[in-house]
């Protein structure tokens, strides 16, 4: 279902439309429309649920650190031992 879809179903039922009215004026499926409608009586709208983040939570300080031997690896190293450009 398209989010154009979820929000002519979620403006029939700010209207007071239930379910049946709402598949059958707009000639969707039922399944979608029942489900988008007990999503929005759920939450009182119709989103989707957020992603937890927590996996970047546990990396992100490994690949700063390794980020910063890298940084000062480059800084080390004399620029005459750095690669030319080819032209």
């Amino acid at each position: 279902m398209d989010q154009q879809q979820r929000l002519a179903v979620i403006e029939m039922a700010h209207t007071g439309n239930g379910p049946v009215a709402i598949y059958k004026a707009l000639n969707y499926p039922k399944r979608t429309v029942y489900d988008a409608y007990k999503r929005w009586m759920t939450m009182g709208e119709d989103k989707r649920k957020q992603h937890k983040s927590t996996s970047d939570k546990k990396r992100m300080p490994r690949f700063v650190a390794g980020l910063k031997k890298s940084v000062a690896a480059v800084l080390s190293t004399p620029s005459a031992s750095w690669p030319r450009r080819g032209r």
